[in-house]
């Protein structure tokens, strides 16, 4: 079986891998994947010390919340890594191409990770190439990868404090009530996005100062 196209970044101890099409390969597969690219950077002393400048303080993740449109490029799962309980994630990138009908220059506008100055949102380099140009840079960009890694990683941190939060609340003496933390999280939208985080940093603070 031909293993598809992929590469391979470092977060917390464990290798997260990123493809451009679906993924139809096995858990069994990508997992042993995984466990490659980990296995293999622990022999590379160059690659292991890649850990220290991807791995992010736990709360400095997200600082800049990704917009909706740029969680829009991307969707991912998570598995149980090969020899520990850690999880590690599967990113799908689902960036846009050039349409026949579709110009470059409203190509180039219409980008989420390219700003207005030509520069891209991952990495901060000054693109100075046409759409194609940068369709190369966006594809392969490490910069990007990094900032979807440590955005998928917020979004399932979030899971645990929510379900602590729904499940205590029904003990709380205060006016937060498990509807209103089921009515801010139970629906499509990616606890990532800038007015979720908000509203979660609000939501939580009356919260703490109202349960007993």
């Amino acid at each position: 079986m031909a293993i598809p196209k992929y590469s391979a970044r470092p977060l917390f101890s464990q290798f997260h891998l990123f493809f451009h099409d679906k993924v139809t390969l096995s858990v069994s597969i990508l997992r042993a994947l995984s466990y490659h690219e980990l296995a293999s950077a622990a022999l590379d002393s160059d690659r292991l010390s890649s850990f220290d400048v991807t791995d992010t303080d736990e709360a400095t993740l997200c600082d800049e919340p990704l917009t909706r449109a740029q969680l829009s490029t991307f969707s991912y799962t998570h598995y149980k890594a090969l020899v520990s309980n850690d999880l590690f994630f599967v990113v799908t990138k689902l960036f846009s191409s050039l349409r026949e009908d579709d110009t470059e220059h409203n190509f180039l506008q219409s980008e989420p990770w390219l700003s207005s100055d030509s520069r891209c949102l991952g990495c901060g380099l000054s693109i100075e190439a046409d759409s194609y140009g940068w369709i190369d840079h966006r594809d392969t960009c490490t910069g990007i990868e990094d900032r979807m890694l440590q955005s998928v990683f917020v979004q399932t941190e979030f899971v645990g404090p929510i379900k602590l939060m729904w499940n205590l609340a029904s003990f709380s003496t205060g006016t937060i009530q498990s509807a209103d933390i089921e009515s801010t999280y139970k629906d499509d939208e990616p606890p990532c996005t800038p007015e979720k985080l908000a509203k979660t940093k609000t939501l939580v603070l009356d919260w703490l100062s109202k349960i007993e």
